[in-house]
């Protein structure tokens, strides 16, 4: 688990105004609310410190101890807002929370090892690219990791699949796909004509029903 700590200090709330006059200053307007904060706590951060510790992509995934005055507030990120062109920090949203309390976020998934299924020309597809998650704030994994080196073509990995890490349990649908290996173009008509032609050389009756065809070709893409 990745926690890190910022330095904040308080700021008065002014408006797009009094944000724009921040950013022209190399801060970063934010707020801190939750979990025992009565009320939201606007706050500024150093735009450099703050670009360097926090990446965007990564930020629902690790705590972030902020330091305001003598005040320590442990905290996960709920939003960073970004300029759609520079990618610059414009707002971060800081959710307090509780070590001894479960939290619920998203983690990324990872991808190791290398799938046999690709190698013979299959495509693997990423469906799913982050966990929900609830755990107490100590447990909290940097990512979760799904092995694809068996993975052969038309195989798939299910959310049902995956065993949680200790102290983790998923939130996320157990029928939600994580990753498939879909098969080649090629592979995929082949398959329909033996289906269609059947396993032992019977061909399907020319006047087979429509459906019955259509059951057998998406047989073979599965």
């Amino acid at each position: 688990m990745k926690r890190v700590r910022l330095q904040a200090e308080k700021r008065e709330v002014g408006g797009k105004g009094g944000a724009r006059r921040l950013r022209r200053s190399d801060r970063v307007p934010a707020v801190i609310y939750g979990n025992e904060v009565e009320e939201t706590i606007p706050i500024a951060i150093d735009r450099k410190v703050l670009t360097h510790t926090v990446r965007p992509h990564e930020a629902h995934n690790f705590i972030v101890d902020l330091e305001v005055g003598k005040t320590v507030y442990p905290t996960i990120i709920v939003e960073v807002q970004q300029d759609p062109v520079t990618e610059e920090p414009l707002h971060v949203d800081f959710y307090r929370i509780s070590m001894e309390k479960p939290i619920h976020t998203s983690i990324p998934i990872v991808l190791t090892g290398d799938s046999p299924g690709v190698k013979e020309g299959g495509m693997l597809e990423h469906n799913l690219r982050e966990m929900s998650i609830t755990c107490l704030p100590g447990d909290l994994p940097d990512s979760i990791e799904v092995d694809v080196s068996f993975l052969e073509l038309g195989d798939s990995i299910h959310v049902s699949d995956l065993e949680p890490p200790a102290g983790i349990e998923f939130l996320t649908e157990e029928h939600d796909t994580v990753v498939h290996v879909r098969k080649p173009r090629l592979v995929v008509e082949e398959e329909i004509v033996e289906i269609l032609e059947g396993e032992e050389g019977e061909e399907v009756e020319e006047g087979a029903p429509k459906d019955e065809k259509e059951a057998a070709a998406e047989k073979a893409t599965e």
